[in-house]
């Protein structure tokens, strides 16, 4: 990708292994086998290993940016702390050399 997209970027969101493992059991639950899930990311930035052309690996919780509102239900605003707070989710940007 990066040689036919010079200083291009690529975003994309990832789970945890924990996160698709749970993810998984809740799928399998509603007995769709086709929605279950392969690929984690751990540490996207070890990401910037897979090859010298990419120039920079940046992440950030998947919630980012959202406000949180008291009048929210508490089984709302606790899935958000847990989707940041233990890394379960991430928004990463892989951007390539040129």
């Amino acid at each position: 990708m990066a040689n036919h997209f010079p200083k291009g970027e690529v975003c994309f969101d990832a789970e945890s292994k924990w996160a698709v493992s749970f993810s998984n059991k809740m799928a399998a639950k509603t007995g769709n086998k086709g929605a279950l899930m392969h690929f984690y990311v751990n540490n996207p930035r070890q990401s910037k290993a897979w090859s010298r052309d990419i120039a920079e690996v940046t992440c950030e919780p998947y919630c980012t940016g959202i406000p949180r509102k008291k009048s929210w239900e508490s089984q709302t605003r606790i899935r958000m702390a847990m989707l940041d707070g233990l890394g379960m989710m991430k928004l990463v940007r892989i951007r390539f050399a040129g």
